[in-house]
């Protein structure tokens, strides 16, 4: 029985080294594979980190293009209003110019039938002058004649009373005018 219980003893001693040696093998390769595992993880942990920086960045680039773009938007509709409003304040323009156009036109053309009236009135008015100067003219012409005749009607008529005066003291008769 000593054998045995030696040959037990030896057995279960090379048991328990075997146990310890397998023990320190898994855990040497335990300690392989989380330190492999963590290295893998603190790698993807930094890659993370850069990945969410990176998109923290761009998630604020964005946030700040949104934003650049609904500014935009909001001007470009405020232009756009503008444009609108503008452009039918500008159409109205062109029809009222094309209206005052038309109107003076219309304007120009009796401007144009006056004057070339009044151009005809006042040419008339001139031959009627240059009448009425000749008219005026040959009355007085006229007027110095009968003058000169009637003085010398008068001037016949005197020599004819001192006749008929000189007549009557030699004894005849004569009717005094």
């Amino acid at each position: 029985m000593t054998f045995m219980k030696k040959n037990l003893n030896f057995g279960l001693f090379l048991l328990f080294t075997a146990a310890v040696i397998c023990f320190i093998g898994f855990t040497v390769v335990y300690q392989n594979t989380y330190d492999s595992v963590m290295n893998k993880y603190i790698d993807k942990a930094e890659k993370i980190e850069i990945v969410t920086k990176t998109l923290n960045e761009t998630s604020k680039v964005l946030s700040e293009t949104s934003q650049y773009l609904n500014e935009t938007a909001e001007k470009e509709k405020i232009i756009s209003e503008k444009y609108v409003t503008i452009n039918t304040e500008k159409e109205q323009a062109d029809s009222e110019i094309t209206f005052t156009k038309k109107e003076l036109d219309e304007v120009i053309l009796v401007y144009n039938e006056k004057k070339s009236r009044l151009d005809n009135l006042t040419n008339s008015l001139k031959l009627a002058v240059i009448d009425v100067n000749e008219a005026a003219e040959s009355i007085n012409t006229l007027t110095s004649r009968r003058n000169e005749n009637q003085n010398t009607a008068n001037s016949l008529k005197d020599d004819y009373n001192g006749l008929c005066d000189t007549l009557i003291a030699l004894g005849g008769s004569c009717t005094k005018k």
